[in-house]
Order: structure tokens, then sequence, then C-alpha cells
């Protein structure tokens, strides 16, 4: 009698089947598929080995699939066999080009960048996600590749400056990383003319034996003005300044749920309440989004800090696709009197700013800490607050100091933070916290939107108090992550080596200075040095 082969159960069934009406096998589940055959596999082998069986469930594993190899997971060879792209030693990364014509292949395992060919290229825009394999090795451990695959394109518009030869449209982009020229078919230059600086939407990508073709989507104009200044750079770095349709929708969705919940209260349910605690935002005197309100008291022995920042996550659910782009652009881009930011407007400048005598969903985190500076405890909750007052750093400064300002109720509050903030000073410099302060610049611009001046920009210790206090929060959250064991990301301060180390001590020598600690200082003992030196 055949025995039976036993069934093998998709560990994340269950996160697929509240994802999806008619889940499929998970993209960990297929992929562990194809490391346990060792083989590449077809179609027809991997969904019977899947036991996917109706045309729905098979057209839904064929775009997973090319999902998946979109995200360089997986690939398929001549025969259109899929595997693992490990088991076929290819490189994931992205691409850097150099004026000179060839590249490099950025690795996304930081193993070492590959350079590539001019010839290879000739098919590629800086930015540009690939898979590659490395064809020769040198002695000195440098290595060149071949590009197997081109993942995802970088650019889908280019700026340039519109130029014709023998009848033949072209533009020559305005980024000096891109080093091919982009054939306008005729039909496609859009009532273009020689020099107009045009923005170009790309018709056909460049192979090793053809070049790029596009069409003229908008003629920007003849000279290089502020305004272009800022379309090019968006362009040259594949900013995002757009919203899709569907992050549109889900931005009214919100809007909409938001209003309803609050004239309702519902949103305020299940939290702490601490709108009845005086928080405050102490920001620069330009800033547009208030996204972090501060508090603390004495209670007797020890003080109660209050950190709040903006509950973004309440309003953007997982996976949407307003998540989805806020990953990609990562964070805002700040531009002379215009920005890019990272979230839609309704987010951003509304339901996530703590505006004064507005109520707020936030984040807490609630510290406690005694005479000495060291936090005992402290717990991270969700919360709603009422911010007091939108202050500057200027603001908190004059009434701390009294410069002709008159006292308000919010004085002895900012009295609090104050003192907190000399205690957890006198901390972090017995620590040894080394100081990297330095001058701040501002540019000012001038009517026709050039540099006008750059002026040095006064900080005092009311900048310190918010960094101090921001420092100590992550301090905690660093703390609940490694508690918790949850996976996060976080940066090393690797000590000098040996031969740096012996370079600044011969250059100290000279000016009669010493860097103490032996063969590993430690951060206090640059802190003294530091201190020797400061004026």
């Amino acid at each position: 009698m055949k025995k039976r082969e036993k069934k093998k159960i998709d560990p994340f069934f269950e996160r697929e089947a509240r994802k999806y009406k008619k889940p499929i096998p998970s993209r960990e589940f297929i992929m562990q598929h194809l490391e346990n055959i060792g083989v590449p596999e077809a179609f027809q082998n991997l969904r019977g080995a899947l036991k996917l069986r109706s045309k729905d469930s098979q057209e839904a594993l064929r775009k997973r699939l090319n999902a998946m190899i979109r995200d360089g997971q997986i690939l398929t060879d001549r025969r259109g066999r899929f595997a693992l792209v490990k088991k076929m030693d290819l490189i994931q990364g992205y691409i850097v080009s150099h004026r000179d014509g060839y590249g490099f292949l950025v690795p996304d395992d930081s193993s070492g960048d590959l350079f590539l060919s001019p010839k290879q290229m000739r098919a590629l825009f800086p930015g540009d996600r690939v898979l590659a394999s490395v064809i020769s090795r040198r002695d000195n451990g440098k290595c060149e590749g071949a590009v197997v695959d081109i993942l995802a394109r970088h650019f889908t518009h280019i700026i340039g400056r519109y130029s014709m030869q023998n009848g033949l449209g072209y533009i020559v982009p305005t980024n000096p990383e891109i080093n091919q020229e982009i054939v306008i078919p005729k039909g496609k230059e859009s009532k273009a003319k020689r020099g107009d600086i045009v923005l170009v939407e790309i018709l056909g990508y460049p192979t090793i034996r053809s070049g790029t073709t596009a069409r003229v989507v908008e003629i920007l104009g003849k000279e290089i003005t502020p305004d272009l200044e800022v379309k090019v750079i968006i362009n040259s770095h594949g900013l995002s300044n757009e919203w899709s349709k569907q992050i549109t929708r889900e931005s009214k969705q919100i809007a909409r749920e938001s209003g309803q919940a609050t004239k309702s209260q519902m949103s305020f349910q299940g939290r702490i309440d601490l709108r009845n605690l005086p928080f405050v935002t102490i920001d620069g005197e330009d800033a547009k989004d208030f996204d972090d309100a501060v508090y603390c008291e004495w209670h007797g022995d020890k003080w109660i800090l209050y950190v709040a920042i903006a509950d973004v996550g309440h309003y953007v659910g997982f996976n949407t696709a307003i998540d989805q782009e806020a990953l990609h652009r990562g964070n805002s881009v700040y531009f002379p009197g215009y920005v890019i930011p990272m979230l839609p407007e309704i987010l951003c400048n509304d339901l996530c700013s703590l505006k004064p005598l507005v109520d707020r969903l936030a984040m807490v985190c609630e510290m406690e800490i005694d005479v000495d500076g060291k936090v005992t405890s402290y717990k991270f909750y969700e919360a709603s607050i009422k911010s007091r007052a939108r202050l500057t750093y200027d603001n908190v400064y004059d009434l701390l100091e009294e410069k002709n300002v008159t006292k308000n109720y919010l004085m002895s509050h900012l009295i609090n933070l104050h003192s907190l903030y000399q205690i957890l000073l006198r901390q972090r410099n017995a620590r040894g916290t080394l100081d990297f302060s330095r001058k701040e610049t501002k540019i000012e611009f001038d009517d026709q939107g050039k540099i006008g001046k750059i002026v040095a920009v006064t900080n005092h210790y009311v900048h310190g108090m918010i960094e101090e206090f921001m420092l100590v929060t992550n301090v905690c959250a660093a703390k609940f992550l490694l508690r918790h064991e949850i996976p996060a990301l976080y940066r090393v301060h690797e000590p000098p080596d040996g031969e740096k180390l012996a370079k600044l001590r011969t250059f100290l020598k000279s000016l009669n200075l010493e860097l103490r600690g032996g063969n590993k200082p430690k951060p206090l003992h640059y802190a003294q040095l530091l201190a020797r030196i400061a004026n």
C-alpha cells in the first residue's frame, strides 16, 4: 500500500487569511518549498506541489510569483522555471553611475560594490534595482559583474534640455549621473523647440543594443529658475511629489472617520486621558508641523516626565497604500518654501499635528526620574492629550530669563522642565557623553528665490532641553525593544582603529595636548579633551 504524503502546513496561513478572502501560500512558504527541492521548478509543478487547483488560485499564485521576481526574492531561468535568487549565486542591489560611463552595483547585503563596465551601463539608469552575477575577481578583492535581470526602474520621467540633430529630437538630461541621450521620436516632441527644458515620460528603456525613447509631457521653460531647480532636484533624486488615487481615497476616508469619531469621542475610548495636563510643543520659529509635546511635574522625591508623539499608527493601517508610500518615501524632504511630505496633508498638517487647544491622539512615554537624573521606571501607552501652547525656543528662553515678558500660567511648568533638564545634563556629562554641538546656519533667500545671505543661528539651552528629553525617551524605547526582543534598526559607533588613534595622538602632542585612556579610550576621555579645547 502506497504511503500517503504528509501535507505541509504554511506557518503564515493565518496572516494570509487576514489579508485575503481567498488566501494562497505565503511568500515564505513558496521560498521554503524551492529551498527544499533545491532545483528550479516549472509553474505547473509548483501549483501542483502547493495544491492549487482552481483557476483563481492559480492566477493569484502567478501574480505572487511575479511580485516575488520584482522584489528580487526569486527569478526564472531560460526555460521559465522558478528558483531562489540565493541558489543562483546572484547579487541584488541598486545602480550608481559614473560620468565616465562605468558604474557600480551597491549590494543590499553590503558585501562590496560590484564594478559594471560601460557596456553593462548602457542599459541602466542610476537607482535601478538589478540582479547581477560576478564574472571576475581581482587580486585586490574587487569584483566585476554582469547584470542578469532588472528588477525595478528608478525613473519613469526625466528632465532635460531639448535639442535636434539631423531632424531627430533628443534631450540631454539635467541629471549629470544619467549618461544616455534620450531620443524623442517624431510626433512625440509636443511643440518643444531647441533649447527648451522639458519633462519627458520614458516610452522605451535602454538595452545594451538600443537607446532610450521618450515623449515630451511638459515644456518647463528656457532658463533654470529657482522653481525649476526644485523640479530638477525632485526628478534627479526620483522623489515622489504626488499622491496616487488610492492614497487620495484613503485620505478622504480617514478625514471622514476621524471627524465622526471626534464628535462621538469614540477615538479617545480605551486611551489614558491626559487632556488635563498642560503639555506644550516647543519648536523652531518656522516649524510647520508639531509632532511632539512635553510636560513634567515634581512628585515629592522624583520627577515625572511625559513625552508625547502624534499617534500616526492610529490613522494609517498596516500595508495600506498610505503606509506603503510612507515606507517608500522614508521621510519628508524640505526645500525653500516647499516641502514634499511623507504623509498626506490631512495627517501631517492636521490630525497628526499637536496643535494647541485641540484634542489629539498620542503615544506617550511616562518616565519616573530620581534626583540624580536616573530613570527608575518608564511605560508606554496610548493617550489623548491637549497641548496648551505652541511655543518656540526663543519664547521659552525669554520666559525663563524673564526678558520683558510677563509670567503666564505656564511659567511654573516651564521652570519644571528646565530644572529636570539641568539634572539630566549633569547625569549625561558624568557618563562622559560627547558633545558634538556646532554652529548652525540659516539660509535667507532674496525676492528672486536665490541665496541672499547665510546667517549664524544662535542656539541656547532650550534647544538642549528638548533634545535631552527626546534622548532619554529614546533610551527607554531602546530598552523596551530589547526587553521584548523586538527587532529594530540601530546604529553602532565603532571605536577608531589603532592607526587613526596613533595619528590623532601625534597631532595632539604637537599642540601639547593629550588623549588619555591607553589603547581603548572611553567616551569620557574624548569628552575631557573636547572640554579642554572648547574655546
